[in-house]
């Protein structure tokens, strides 16, 4: 659907007059020009003071010409709300263009000048600069333009005009209405053609709004800059194998902001020097996709105990790889218990077993590949390590969106401030960083956390030649092999090769299916807004004392289009729903089309006939002195003048 926004075109009248007035300040700016070269004092460029408010403060002592643009302003001139346009013209010499305006206007010769000069709204080559004039230099003139906004005339070079005419393109248009799913679209999803959004993306987001939190009683109400704490995980009474202290994390509100955040507390620890605040704010400037921003870190005593808490993004809905991949709660237990006895045949047949369940794509597992290594390539960039690669420190949001989670905790835990370096052997750290993710990835290509152990490395491996390429596996080797040349994150990237495009080519895919969501409820919202406008103007009880006031004039005909539009009935006298109708006449609405449509009364008795646009004009002009009245207005004149309005209109309904 193409629509168009109607112009007001000026009346042969007007343009005469304009025209006129046109040449009468031209003649005036000549017979000025002729007088700034008998005084060379002056300079060659418009006062901006007298030609936006008619005076100057310096008044005949003023270097400036003296002079206004633009024909005077008619009393029954349309009235338009776009942006006057631009024109510019080098045009020729003062002295063509005085015999010119001689010949239309009949006037004498008596005036010629040779210099440039401002003519109505088009402008000649005038001074390279307004401030400083070098008259025997010709090469140095630019173009001038003019636009005149309200009444004011400003001026400014061509290359100004330029970046003003790209900021006029990027303004969003008057209409836009959904158009479709793009093609490249619909074999990706062949139900994305609805006007809604997706059931899938629906689904995901209302499930990260019903997480389940866990009531604490001995929670606090307010910490520092934080309150409303929920529980996100039970309370453990174990220490946590990757930190060493009793852990606990609860969702919170910024005070200030509003934002949600994670506290992450660790129990019982008293922060031994404020040196390790250096480590804390290196972490605080790395922004990654695939890291969870840590924001500050502040020491409590709110819970009873010497706690340090650090505060991370929330991301809704998160699940840790640990609860994703190893889903057997049982065999959970029993493999992260060091203390139950496990031989090693017992072990090994549990590996095959699990390992028979069912694998994962490689696919998917060389998208783990590539987002953990993006965000360890961060790191590791910044002269900093992660040392928290485990599958209950990475969150997976969606699908298989992978972030590293609780990053800096154990920089803080084991800072040494005896140390020369802040943050310890930072070599052996990223080099055991490295031996993590190799583990990391075996356990996940087996589907079991029993591959990270070393009598179960070689029954891994052999799981891994089965099921999965010589690529994967020799990217896992190279991360488990500890070599006398030290690893780089940066090795890794020739065995990714090729599937490296496969991510990128689906984070493409990914954005185009997520950015067609974001077009529909654009467009849901540009309606929603028309239907709020509608609903605050029918059915209104008074309007400045005036009980009438949604009866009559543009409010009637407004009514019994919301009749048209909700209360649509078919032959047989059910009511019809249905939706495309409405979002087909909003659309309509919205685009002021000059399409008819007719509109009856509830008793039969009143039959309209009228176009979309007139009744987006009654539309707009409703919902204007209905916000009039609400930022506190006067409109006595309007009500007393629309009577003779509300009189006619009854009149010709009747």
């Amino acid at each position: 659907m193409v629509c168009f926004h109607s112009r007001v075109i000026k009346s042969s009248q007007e343009e005469l007059a304009e025209k006129f007035w046109n040449g009468v300040q031209a003649l005036g700016i000549i017979r000025q020009m002729e007088t700034l070269h008998s005084s060379p004092g002056r300079r060659q460029a418009v006062c901006r003071y007298f030609s936006a408010s008619g005076s100057c403060y310096f008044g005949a002592e003023c270097q400036f010409l003296h002079t206004q643009f633009g024909p005077p302003h008619f009393a029954n001139a349309g009235c338009t709300n776009a942006r006057p346009s631009i024109k510019t013209s080098r045009g020729p010499d003062i002295g063509t263009l005085s015999d010119t305006l001689r010949s239309v206007l009949n006037v004498s010769d008596a005036t010629s000048t040779s210099n440039g000069a401002v003519i109505g709204s088009k402008l000649l080559p005038m001074a390279s600069s307004a401030y400083d004039v070098d008259e025997s230099s010709a090469e140095g003139s630019v173009m001038l333009l003019q636009e005149n906004m309200g009444g004011t005339t400003y001026f400014f070079t061509e290359d100004e005009a330029i970046e003003q005419t790209t900021e006029e393109l990027e303004e969003k248009p008057g209409f836009t209405a959904y158009q479709g799913p793009p093609s490249n679209l619909k074999l990706a999803e062949p139900g994305s053609a609805s006007y809604f959004i997706s059931n899938e993306l629906k689904f995901s987001i209302l499930h990260s709004y019903s997480v389940s939190l866990h009531p604490g009683a001995e929670i606090p109400v307010h910490i520092e800059n934080y309150h409303q704490l929920s529980l996100l995980d039970q309370a453990p009474d174990e220490k946590s194998t990757v930190f060493g202290f009793v852990t606990s994390s609860y969702r919170a509100f910024h005070t200030k902001t509003g934002t949600q955040v994670v506290l992450r507390r660790i129990h019982g620890f008293r922060l031994a020097s404020p040196k390790c605040l250096t480590l804390v704010e290196q972490w605080r400037k790395l922004h990654h996709s695939h890291i969870v921003q840590l924001r500050e870190v502040f020491t409590t005593k709110a819970f009873g105990d010497h706690s340090i808490v650090f505060v991370y993004d929330y991301h809704a809905a998160a699940e840790t790889l640990f609860e994703r991949q190893f889903r057997s709660e049982a065999d959970l237990r029993q493999e992260s218990d060091p203390s139950v006895p496990k031989p090693y045949t017992q072990q090994k047949n549990r590996l095959l077993q699990q390992a028979g369940k069912g694998l994962l794509p490689e696919s998917l597992i060389w998208s783990y590949v590539i987002q953990l290594s993006s965000a360890l390539r961060a790191i590791h960039s910044n002269n900093m390590t992660c040392r928290t690669l485990d599958p209950t420190k990475i969150l997976i949001t969606g699908k298989s969106r992978l972030r590293l989670n609780c990053c800096g905790i154990l920089d803080v835990l084991t800072f040494d401030p005896t140390s020369p370096t802040p943050s310890g052997n930072m070599l052996q750290h990223q080099q055991d960083d490295l031996t993590a993710l190799g583990k990391l990835i075996l356990a996940v290509s087996c589907c079991s956390l029993l591959a990270q152990q070393r009598d179960n490395l070689q029954v891994a491996l052999d799981i891994l030649s089965r099921n999965y390429s010589n690529d994967l596996k020799n990217l896992i080797v190279y991360l488990l092999t500890n070599t006398q040349r030290a690893r780089s994150i940066n090795d890794i990237m020739p065995m990714i090769g090729a599937r490296f495009y496969s991510q990128l080519e689906a984070t493409e895919l990914r954005n185009d299916i997520m950015e067609n969501e974001l077009a529909k409820e654009m467009e849901n919202g540009r309606l929603f807004r028309l239907l709020v406008k509608l609903g605050m103007i029918v059915d209104r009880p008074q309007l400045c004392l005036d009980l009438e006031w949604s009866e009559t004039g543009n409010r009637y005909v407004l009514k019994l289009f919301r009749d048209y539009l909700l209360h649509a009935v078919t032959e047989e006298g059910r009511p019809w729903l249905d939706m495309s109708h409405i979002v087909s006449c909003l659309n309509k609405l919205d685009a002021g089309l000059d399409e008819k449509l007719c509109l009856t009364s509830r008793d039969e008795r009143n039959i309209l006939i009228v176009s979309y646009a007139e009744l987006k004009h009654c539309f707009e002009s409703s919902f204007e002195e209905l916000n009039s009245a609400a930022m506190g207005g006067d409109l006595t004149n309007k009500i007393t003048g629309d009577s003779s309005t509300h009189q006619r209109s009854h009149l010709s309904r009747r």
